[in-house]
């Protein structure tokens, strides 16, 4: 056994569904990863409306409007959620959120039922943007679009357009991709002396943190689940693989790729991390928490034993997802308590 092992099963009821998914024979990829992308995208429509018929949506309690936003060579869509309130002056704190889908899916109705509820149980404005994505826009054109959208937010004039008030708090936060995509952010952020902001917390859920070929030596001993979860349940090592080689991405060492090569985690804003168990990426998670606290950060942790990749998605009925959106709710107002402006 690895260090982390023992998480990987926990939970009878995703040991059963893991075992059931791992039980069944894989047919082999067919075709050129693009292709396959393709046809991902085409299956995640789907998914989306399958998922919002399972997870409650509060009819009220918020306002969402669809905006554009200045990025180099265009705009990109985004996707603003403002709490109500009997008061109009009444201003609230912002999460910016990056959704996941591995760099070459994902768009704005991923996590849309997810992002009403969190607005509604924490009072929190949150602009989900709709980054362009890989293989039609290689990297770093995920984190670029990202950073010129969280610098237009948090530099606007009209704060009345989103009921901001930035001093209660600026969270970036994401999901798989989206959660590498928030740790990025953080780290720029805290590198750019221009940025109008400080940014007071990061939400990072099941985030990928490092391609595995350029792991920190001092840390490889402890990221196994890579390996020992290769073929894991929802999501696998090879397709990951895959994917990244359609990034064009030039250093897997660059650290708006891999964060743990970031050659600083100092000075970084207090962070919220939520772990799946069964997940290939629950290691690097475990360790970037680890490395975030002997650098001084402000780091809480919660992990989901058994629980596969994106497992508040595929099952969002099960025990263990209604406790993830439960703790995301949590610990974003943690986040806030704890909030460095």
């Amino acid at each position: 056994m690895t260090r982390f092992s023992a998480f990987t099963f926990g939970d009878p009821e995703w040991d059963t569904i893991c075992a059931d998914v791992l039980s069944r024979p894989s047919p082999p990829p067919t075709g050129v990863v693009v292709a396959r992308i393709v046809g991902m995208r085409k299956q995640e429509k789907g998914d989306i409306e399958n998922l919002k018929t399972r997870v409650p949506i509060p009819e009220s309690g918020y306002t969402t409007t669809d905006i554009r936003i200045p990025v180099k060579d265009g705009e990109i869509d985004a996707r603003s959620y403002i709490p109500e309130s009997t008061d109009p002056d009444e201003r609230f704190p912002l999460l910016f959120w990056t959704h996941g889908g591995g760099f070459v899916m994902g768009n704005l109705e991923v996590d849309d039922h997810d992002n009403r509820n969190l607005c509604v149980n924490a009072r929190i404005v949150i602009v989900s943007i709709d980054y362009r994505l890989a293989p039609e826009y290689p990297f770093p054109t995920q984190v670029d679009d990202s950073f010129a959208a969280l610098k237009w937010v948090n530099s606007f004039q009209n704060p009345s357009q989103f009921s901001l008030d930035l001093g209660k708090g600026v969270l970036v936060g994401g999901l798989s991709a989206g959660g590498n995509i928030a740790a990025v952010l953080a780290l720029l952020a805290r590198d750019d002396s221009t940025f109008p902001v400080k940014i007071s917390g990061q939400l990072l859920e099941m985030p990928f943190l490092c391609e595995e070929t350029v792991y920190p030596p001092e840390l490889k001993d402890d990221l196994q689940s890579m390996f020992e979860l290769s073929h894991g349940p929802f999501l696998s090592r090879s397709e990951m693989k895959n994917i990244h080689a359609t990034m064009k991405i030039p250093d897997y060492a660059d650290p708006r790729f891999s964060v743990l090569r970031a050659a600083s985690h100092a000075n970084l804003p207090p962070t919220f991390i939520q772990i799946a168990g069964h997940d290939p990426l629950r290691d690097e998670a475990i360790v970037y928490g680890e490395v975030l606290a002997m650098n001084g950060v402000l780091v809480k942790t919660e992990i989901y034993p058994g629980t596969p990749h994106a497992f508040n998605l595929i099952g969002p009925h099960t025990a263990a997802a209604k406790k993830y959106r439960k703790d995301t709710s949590a610990g974003v107002l943690w986040l806030l308590e704890h909030a460095r402006v």
